[in-house]
C-alpha cells in the first residue's frame, strides 16, 4: 500500500522534492511556464489583459502586431510596477500566513511610426516599428508552512526509498548524516524483517525476488532520548524514536521562489485603408526562476535534536517565437482580432545544491550533494487567440479576448549525456490539458481622463480535483494630452488551491495564493 501510494503521488509532480531529488522538477516548471500571464502597460493590465482587437498601445508588440498599424505618431513608455504575492499554507490543521514584495518593470518599448498616405487617398497608409521588452511571466512567491505529524517523518521516506526504490539524492543526504544505518542482516530463510518498526514480510515486499545470501537493510538511526539517556526495551534494545501522537514530529518550511521571464519583441504593424490592419512579430525570451526551500524537522524525545534541509534549485534558459496577426475593422464602431503564437522553443539549464544538518544531542553532522549544470530543450505549445472591440463613439469601448491552447503539447528532449525525458512527457500528456482563457474590459473616457475596469479567467494546464484556475479583477485610470500620457492600473488575482509537500508520500500543504499588482505607465509622444 505505501509503495503504491508513493508511487502515485510522485508521478503528479505537484511538488519539488521528487523522486529524482529537488532539481528534476520537470513537472512543475511545466505548470509555472505554460499558465496564462496578464502583462503588458498598466492600461492593458486595467482591462484585464484584453488587447488583442484593440491598437494604439505597446503591449501589441506582444499580443497582436497588428495593433501597431493603429499608430499615427511615435511613442516611448516604460511600466514599472509593485508585486505584492500571498500565501495562506494549511498543513495538518495548522494555517500560515506570508506574502512577498518586488519591484520590476513589466514592459519597456518604442514606437516608431512610418505614415504613408494619410491624405492623398491611397489605401495603404503607413505603418509602426515597434521594439519593446515585456515581462510574460511572474514565478515570485513565499509560503510556509508548519504541522505535527504523528505519522510518518523524513526519515521514514529515506528508509524506504533505500529498501524498495533504491537510493536518491534525499535518502543518501539521510543515510550520510547518520539519519539512517545498514542495520538488519537478512539470512536464509528468513521471512520477515522489522523496517521502520513495523514487521515486514519479505514476500509482500520481494516476491519470488528474496535475495538468497546475506543483505543488509537500511533502518532508522534516531532512537529514544530522555532526561540524558537513551530507553531500551525489556531486552535491551534502543527503541527507535518513532513518531506517534505522544511523540510528533515538529515539520516546518520556508519556500522563497524569484525569477520571471522577459520577451524582447521586434515588431511590425501595417495599416491599409484604416480597416484592416496586419502585423508580425518576433520575440527573444529570457527565463530565470530560483527556489530556495528551508524545511526542518523536529522530534520528541530523540537523540536527534532536528535536521535542516537547505536547498537551493535555479532555472535558466533563452527562447524564441513568433506572432501573427490580423484587425479587421467590419463597421466603424467594431474591431475584429485573430493572432497566432507559434510554439516557444527553449535551452534551459539548471543547477542545485542540497545540504542536510543533522544536530544530534552531542554532535552536528552535514552533507551536501551538488547537482552540476544539466542543460536541455523544451517545447512549449503555441497559441491561438481571438478578440472583438465594440467603441461608443469617443466615449469609451468594451473589448475581450478569447485565448486557446493544449497544455500537454508541452515536451523536453536533448538533455545532457543523452537522458530521457520519456517519463516526465508521459506524465504531461496524461495531467496536463487543453484550456481556454478569457479577458473582458471596458474603457470610459471624459475628456482628458480615462476610467478602466476588467476581468479574466485564466484556464488551469491541469487536469485534476484542485480548483486551480486564476480569476483576476483589475481597475485603473488614466490621462492623456497632446504630449504625453500617464496610467494606473491594479490588478488583483485569486488562485484558490496549490498542494506542497515536503517529500515523497508527506501530507500536503494546500495553499491559497493571492497576488496584488499595481502598475505605472509614462508614455511620450514624439
Amino acid at each position: 500500500m505505501r509503495k503504491s501510494l508513493w508511487l502515485a503521488i510522485a508521478s503528479m509532480g505537484l511538488y519539488f522534492l521528487s523522486v529524482n531529488g529537488f532539481a528534476q522538477i520537470y513537472e512543475e516548471n511545466a505548470l509555472s511556464i505554460s499558465r496564462p500571464f496578464t502583462g503588458g502597460t498598466a492600461r492593458i493590465q486595467s482591462l484585464g489583459g484584453a488587447g488583442i482587437a484593440l491598437g494604439g498601445d505597446i503591449s501589441a508588440a506582444h499580443l497582436n502586431p497588428a495593433g501597431l498599424g493603429f499608430y499615427n505618431r511615435s511613442e516611448v513608455s516604460f511600466t514599472p510596477a509593485f508585486n505584492l504575492p500571498s500565501t495562506s499554507s494549511t498543513y495538518l490543521g495548522n494555517t500560515l500566513d506570508d506574502n512577498k514584495f518586488n519591484f520590476n518593470f513589466q514592459n519597456l518599448g518604442v514606437a516608431i511610426n512610418n505614415p504613408r498616405g494619410q491624405y492623398d487617398g491611397r489605401a495603404w497608409k503607413g505603418g509602426t516599428f515597434g521594439i519593446s521588452v515585456s515581462r510574460t511571466n511572474d514565478f515570485q512567491n513565499q509560503l510556509r508552512y508548519e504541522g505535527a505529524n504523528a505519522i510518518t517523518d523524513f526519515i521514514d521516506f529515506a528508509v524506504d526509498q533505500d529498501n524498495l526504490f533504491g537510493p536518491n539524492r534525499l535518502s543518501d543526504l539521510a543515510f550520510n548524516t547518520f539519519l539512517t544505518n545498514e542495520f538488519f542482516e537478512l539470512n536464509v530463510g528468513q521471512e520477515t524483517i522489522f523496517i521502520n518498526g513495523i514487521e515486514r514480510s519479505l514476500e509482500e515486499l520481494y516476491g519470488d525476488n528474496i535475495p538468497s545470501d546475506t543483505l543488509f537493510f537500511i533502518d532508522r538511526n534516531i532512537f529514544a532520548f530522555e532526561n540524558g539517556r537513551f530507553l531500551e526495551d525489556e531486552n535491551g534494545n534502543l527503541i527507535p524514536a518513532l513518531p506517534n501522537e505522544d511523540n510528533p514530529v515538529i515539520q516546518q518550511e520556508t519556500i522563497e521562489q524569484s525569477g520571471s521571464e522577459y520577451q524582447f519583441n521586434l515588431s511590425y504593424g501595417g495599416n491599409v485603408s484604416d480597416k484592416f490592419y496586419f502585423g508580425a512579430s518576433l520575440g527573444v525570451i529570457t527565463l530565470r526562476k530560483e527556489i530556495t526551500r528551508t524545511y526542518q524537522e523536529t522530534p520528541s524525545n530523540a537523540d536527534l535534536t532536528n535536521f535542516v534541509l537547505f536547498d537551493d534549485y535555479e532555472l535558466t534558459g533563452v527562447g524564441v517565437n513568433g506572432t501573427f496577426g490580423v484587425i479587421y475593422r467590419p463597421a466603424t464602431p467594431v474591431l475584429i482580432g485573430i493572432t497566432y503564437n507559434t510554439p516557444s522553443f527553449y535551452s534551459l539549464e539548471e543547477s542545485s545544491i542540497q545540504t542536510l544538518t543533522a544536530n544530534f544531542f552531542d554532535e552536528t553532522i552535514s552533507s551536501t550533494s551538488e547537482q552540476l549544470p544539466f542543460s536541455y530543450n523544451m517545447h512549449k505549445p503555441g497559441k491561438v487567440k481571438g478578440g472583438l472591440t465594440y467603441f461608443f463613439g469617443k466615449n469609451g469601448f468594451i473589448t475581450g479576448d478569447v485565448e486557446y491552447s493544449d497544455f500537454s503539447n508541452l515536451n523536453y528532449s536533448g538533455a545532457d549525456g543523452g537522458e530521457s525525458f520519456e517519463q516526465q512527457n508521459e506524465n504531461i500528456e496524461s495531467l496536463f490539458k487543453s484550456g481556454v482563457t478569457y479577458r473582458i474590459g471596458g474603457e470610459y473616457r471624459i475628456n482628458i481622463f480615462r476610467l478602466r475596469a476588467g476581468y479574466a479567467h485564466l484556464a488551469s494546464p491541469l487536469q485534476d480535483d484542485l480548483d486551480r484556475d486564476i480569476e483576476q479583477v483589475s481597475f485603473g485610470a488614466g490621462v492623456r494630452t497632446d504630449k504625453f500620457y500617464l496610467d494606473l492600473g491594479a490588478l488583483q488575482s485569486f488562485q484558490n488551491e496549490s498542494l506542497i509537500g515536503p517529500y515523497p508520500g508527506s501530507p500536503s500543504a494546500v495553499v491559497e495564493n493571492q497576488a496584488t499588482r499595481i502598475t505605472l505607465t509614462a508614455g511620450f509622444f514624439f
